[in-house]
């Protein structure tokens, strides 16, 4: 808030202040992790041919997988500004490492170990944001993060086509120079970055890397997201939204293939047509709290229309319609995250924020890592089992995510009535 006591707006909060820091280092690390995900697309292109290019996915996404949980442990037993300011500065070390790579093996290896300090980092910033805005500002707070995570997206993409234009060779060489300028500029950022003091974190840094403490911890966090409702809802809501996303995007090449008859043109529509959408779920959150909708009936809201959108591209033969359906799952997507985000913000106490979080991270990096195989062979399977349109195996397996996605936003909202009649409107 600002010296009144008034709600900041938008504008204010990025203007200045610890948020501001906090933001802008956001948008520059973003920018630059979008840029080496091309970069190191394209380097496993070359190393390996179309295979390749799984190397750094499986990079990126096996860490959660493996070390996801551990890493709220580290957000709420640490200090956070340390914990990220670290974490920005050894991403922009490793990241420099892949300029000398030569071999799918150190591709698989350095992405995983940037990845897996980007695990440690992220709970730690959804951690420390509800220290520096009020309940009033999560809302804007989250939206505008939201945004430059994935407003970003378009800004990498013509950054890296400059980067592929103007070198004759390797132009993930300058992509990941590039980012490492951005990671340490965040690095910088969050040195100066303030945060308020917690004692509980003073207490736990003093206990150091007590595995049986930090055990209790991991446990504790678990427990919390498990038994508290309020919690519990959001996180595996996004999952489900994450989940539905997923499935679109990995069956996005084929569908235009085969369905639209477009190849990688009615792809590439389709896949802008979402991201629109998910700046336009900024907008739809935004929405729903001005008319006074209780956030977590928003979420629902959000998660099914993620859902239906999804099932409307299952069930179209036309790029525009597609487009629409990605648009609208996209809108869902996007109001499903900014809700989610601030409602798990607004009912987890600090001393577990980092570990709810951390959670919800793993979780949907699992969801994506189980879709990114499973959802073509579901694909493959599914052809000619059914009549009609159901019989074609990508069509019948998007619209089974739609229904999957739109009975979790139901299902959220069931929930949700319950939890209000019982515990009263979320504060």
């Amino acid at each position: 808030m600002d010296s009144m006591g008034t709600p900041r707006s938008t504008l204010q909060l990025i203007r200045r202040g610890q948020f501001a820091r906090l933001w802008f280092a956001g948008v520059v690390s973003s920018l630059g992790d979008w840029v080496s995900l091309f970069a190191t697309l394209a380097l496993g292109n070359a190393l390996g041919g179309t295979s390749g290019v799984a190397v750094p996915l499986l990079g990126r996404f096996l860490p959660a997988v493996l070390f996801g949980a551990v890493s709220g442990v580290i957000a709420d037993r640490f200090d956070n500004r340390k914990v990220m300011y670290v974490s920005d500065f050894a991403r922009g070390v490793l990241v420099l490492g892949l300029v000398f790579v030569d071999s799918l093996t150190a591709l698989f290896f350095v992405t995983m170990a940037i990845e897996m300090f980007s695990l440690v980092r992220q709970p730690a910033r959804e951690a420390a944001m509800a220290t520096i805005v009020s309940g009033e500002e999560l809302m804007r707070a989250n939206s505008v993060s939201v945004l430059a995570t994935y407003g970003s997206i378009p800004v990498a993409g013509i950054i890296w086509t400059v980067f592929a234009t103007i070198t004759v060779d390797g132009a993930w060489t300058s992509a990941f120079v590039f980012d490492s300028i951005t990671f340490m500029t965040s690095a910088v950022l969050m040195l100066l970055l303030t945060l308020p003091a917690r004692a509980t974190v003073e207490e736990r840094e003093q206990g150091g890397w007590d595995l049986r403490a930090a055990g209790a911890d991991f446990v504790e966090g678990i427990r919390y997201v498990g038994s508290h409702p309020r919690v519990r809802i959001p996180v595996f809501g996004i999952v489900g939204a994450l989940f539905g996303g997923a499935a679109l995007f990995v069956l996005g090449e084929p569908f235009s293939q085969d369905v639209l008859g477009l190849g990688s043109r009615g792809f590439g529509i389709v896949a802008a047509s979402l991201g629109l959408g998910i700046a336009g779920g900024v907008f739809l959150a935004n929405f729903l709290e001005r008319i006074d909708m209780e956030i977590e009936f928003g979420f629902a809201i959000s998660l099914a229309l993620a859902g239906l959108g999804v099932f409307v591209v299952a069930f179209t033969d036309l790029l525009v319609t597609a487009a629409a359906g990605a648009a609208l799952a996209g809108l869902g997507t996007g109001g499903t995250y900014v809700l989610g985000f601030t409602a798990i913000h607004a009912a987890v106490d600090d001393d577990l924020r980092g570990r709810t979080f951390g959670a919800l991270f793993t979780l949907g990096r699992v969801s994506v890592v189980l879709v990114l195989p499973i959802a073509p062979l579901i694909a493959i399977a599914a052809e000619g089992l059914l009549p009609g349109e159901l019989g074609d195996g990508i069509r019948f397996t998007l619209a089974v995510a739609g229904v999957i996605v739109s009975i979790a936003g139901l299902l959220s909202a069931v929930a949700t009535a319950r939890t209000v009649a019982t515990q009263g409107p979320a504060t």
